[in-house]
């Protein structure tokens, strides 16, 4: 297993830090956390292959909660996927929105 830090990262994937942000946000695969976070080389080439792939057909929904403005169905995205039809009422007229946390 290589482990690289964000530097390396950006470096090896010719991204910015801006990037691998909205990457992370999208389900990158890390390992730690903060400053100790690290990025198995395998895993992430694996899922960035994957991911470019998916991106260039259809835009991916991030991991996250989300709640169908159709029928008020909730539910979460484990890992970025493309949008399809909600569950629970078949809805494609209302796109599932990401469920935000008020404070």
């Amino acid at each position: 297993m290589t482990l690289l830090n964000s530097i390396e990262l950006c470096d090896a994937l010719r991204i910015s830090r801006s990037t691998l942000h909205r990457l992370r946000k999208s389900g990158l695969p890390t390992i730690g956390s903060g400053r100790l976070t690290r990025f198995d080389q395998d895993a992430v080439l694996g899922w960035y292959n994957q991911y470019s792939h998916l991106s260039q057909t259809v835009p991916l929904l991030p991991a996250g909660d989300y709640r169908c403005g159709q029928c008020g169905f909730e539910g979460t995205v484990q890992q970025p996927m493309a949008p399809g039809p909600c569950p629970q009422c078949g809805s494609q007229a209302t796109p599932v929105r990401r469920i935000t946390a008020h404070h």
